[in-house]
Formats: structure tokens, C-alpha cells, sequence
């Protein structure tokens, strides 16, 4: 699955229970900075801007962005979630299992719930500044 279309399942969903607090010290930050995700993606119409630009890499913008080259990350998540909205898709509730941190880089084991099925998927994540952000997942 891109990571479009892992996205735009994750738009579908609604917000439950933070299990960024579960952590502490930065182990929480890097478990909140996939929250913020969950919580941008889940709003009606998604945060897309917010996304692109307060919760990924440069890098993983970039990425999302050259799948087409007349369209940028907030272009292609738009498109992608409204497609999902539109075809009566239910979402998918994403909680923070385990972080582990090694120096500014950061991995996060999150159970993807999707109601009838779930799995877990590594998020990677990069300090950038004071915050952390989102790499690949």
C-alpha cells in the first residue's frame, strides 16, 4: 500500500483514546507527533497543510510529491482521503505500541485498527529541531 492510501485510511477514522500517554520524555513526543497524525488525517476536511508541513520530514513530502509531478504533498493527500471519504471507507484508528529512540531518529511499532482487522506497521521518525516528524511508514 503507498503511503497515500495508508493515509487516507487513516483520514476515515475517528479520534479515540492518545496513547501517547503511555510514554514519557521524548518516547511521548515521538508517540504524540503520530497522534497529531491520526488527529490532522481524522478532521472534516483533513488537515493536509498541517500534515505536510508541521508533521513530515521535508524528505517524505518531497516523496509524496514526485509520485506526480504537477502536485504537491497537500495536493496528493487531499485527493487521496476525499477519494477514500467519497467511497464510504472507514478508517482506521492508529496506536503507539513501543518507540524506541536512537539519537535523532526515532521508530514507532503502531497497531493500525481497522475495525474488523488489525495490524502493526513501523513508522520511522527524525528530530527535526525540537520536534519530531514523520520519515516513512
Amino acid at each position: 500500500m503507498s503511503l497515500v492510501a495508508a493515509l487516507a485510511l487513516v483520514g476515515c477514522g475517528s479520534v479515540q483514546d492518545d496513547s501517547s500517554k503511555d510514554f514519557k520524555g521524548e518516547q511521548a513526543k515521538v508517540a504524540k507527533a503520530i497522534e497529531d497524525l491520526e488527529k490532522a488525517a481524522a478532521k472534516r476536511p483533513a488537515d493536509t497543510k498541517k500534515i505536510c508541513s508541521d508533521l513530515f520530514t521535508d524528505a517524505l513530502a518531497k516523496r509524496i510529491a514526485a509520485a506526480d509531478t504537477n502536485d504537491t504533498c497537500k495536493d496528493r493527500l487531499d485527493d487521496a482521503i476525499g477519494d477514500v471519504v467519497s467511497g464510504g471507507v472507514s478508517g482506521t484508528k492508529l496506536d503507539v505500541e513501543k518507540v524506541t529512540i536512537s539519537g535523532s531518529g526515532a521508530t514507532a511499532v503502531v497497531k493500525n485498527d481497522a475495525g474488523d482487522s488489525a495490524a502493526s506497521s513501523t513508522f520511522k521518525l527524525a528530530k527535526v529541531g525540537a520536534n519530531w516528524r514523520i520519515d516513512s511508514f
